[in-house]
């Protein structure tokens, strides 16, 4: 419980530290994001790392192609698949939340076999700009397919180009 009370302290110490002001997303900006996560257990070290890149159809919906790899050991898994995020800005032009969803092709092998399935995840996240082009990106997610389920706290940066 205190790794995400951490978590919490820490996104809540980095949004009030910068105050930048953004341009703003547009129609036609494109990302691209990497999240990391290292979790240590009892069991094993699990190293997750997430990374899409993504178009904004609208000002508001961002279409992404994703890629999740999972490293525990023993255990790995692949995740290849698409998302469909929604932006919902406010007054504030620095903090920008989103929620979204998605599919995902996953590949998992568990070093008696392996295993192809197909899953879904959901994500909620903000979007915290320090320049017109970088954002520092907190997002919790859940993945579920028939072999795996998980809830991802992240936090990662994202780069926009026009």
């Amino acid at each position: 419980m205190s790794l995400c009370k951490n978590f919490i302290a820490f996104t809540l110490l980095t949004i009030f530290a910068f105050n930048i002001n953004a341009a703003g997303i547009e129609k036609g900006d494109k990302t691209i994001s990497i999240f990391g996560s290292l979790t240590s257990d009892d069991f094993s070290d699990t190293l997750t790392i997430f990374a899409t890149g993504g178009i904004f159809y609208t000002d508001v919906i961002e279409l992404q192609g994703s890629v999740v790899l999972i490293d525990s050991g023993n255990f790995s898994q692949t995740g290849l698949g698409g998302n469909v995020n929604l932006y919902l800005p406010g007054k504030n032009p620095d903090l920008v939340p989103y929620v979204g969803g998605g599919m995902q092709l996953i590949l998992s092998d568990t070093g008696f076999g392996s295993d192809t399935s197909l899953g879904l995840n959901a994500q909620a996240g903000l979007k915290q700009f320090i320049s017109e082009e970088i954002a520092i990106n907190y997002q919790a997610q859940l993945l579920n397919s028939s072999d795996y389920d998980a809830f991802i706290l992240s936090a990662g940066i994202t780069l926009f180009f026009e």
